[in-house]
């Protein structure tokens, strides 16, 4: 899925390439020039259920208390409510796991104005003020009931082979799968094979290492 956003001042490519047991998301090209606010990319908003962890690269898993915010860079995993967020490069976030209070009829007049609170776990990946081809990259892998299975997860099955405004490609080795977002023509060779998109476009590759790949296309937006 491809969502090419130009709107309120910010430019962003967005792509979501699904797989048998994840999500994997990218952004790039990601600019706002024209604004003083900061911008943030929205990993996931929810109420908060139960535990949440942080969990590095080398396995090392520190839970994160109820009333907590926490501003850092991490390789690895965040794990909430049987959800894990998996970042394969060092990536500054923002988690909270604090009381939110706002009015649903600041969203939608029909909406009671009736003052809300409540814990919510808020996962997002800051860009900064007036960002210049700002990027991100993670995983979201459901199903995992405690931090513990991630043991179990190979983070090296998928790749990543590309992350720009120009294209976005991920490779699953274990499916043989290649899913290619084309923002423009262009070329993505993976081993032996080389895949070529004469227009934009969102490609699906089965059987890549074969050599000779099962190509599905589709204009994006469509």
């Amino acid at each position: 899925m491809a969502y090419g956003m130009n709107d309120y001042g910010v430019k962003a490519q967005k792509g979501w390439f699904m797989f048998d047991n994840e999500v994997v998301c990218l952004g790039a090209g990601i600019e706002a020039p024209g604004t003083e606010k900061e911008l943030n990319t929205t990993v996931n908003q929810c109420n908060l259920l139960g535990d949440v962890y942080m969990i590095g690269a080398d396995g090392a898993a520190a839970k994160v208390a109820p009333g907590s915010t926490v501003s850092q860079p991490i390789s690895g995993w965040v794990w909430h409510n049987k959800v894990a967020y998996y970042f394969p490069q060092s990536t500054s976030v923002n988690l909270k796991t604090a009381n939110q209070t706002g009015r649903w009829s600041k969203i939608n007049f029909n909406q009671s104005g009736e003052e809300v609170s409540k814990p919510v776990f808020n996962l997002s990946i800051p860009h900064g003020s007036k960002p210049q081809q700002a990027s991100y990259a993670y995983f979201i892998v459901p199903g995992i009931a405690s931090p513990a299975m991630l043991k179990a997860y190979d983070t090296q099955t998928v790749e990543i082979l590309s992350n720009t405004a120009t294209l976005q490609a991920v490779h699953h080795k274990k499916l043989d799968i290649v899913e290619a977002i084309f923002y423009q023509p262009g070329t993505l060779t993976v081993g032996t094979t080389t895949l070529r998109a004469d227009k934009p476009c969102i490609m699906l590759a089965k059987k890549v290492s074969t050599g000779n790949p099962e190509i599905i296309q589709k204009e994006p937006g469509k």
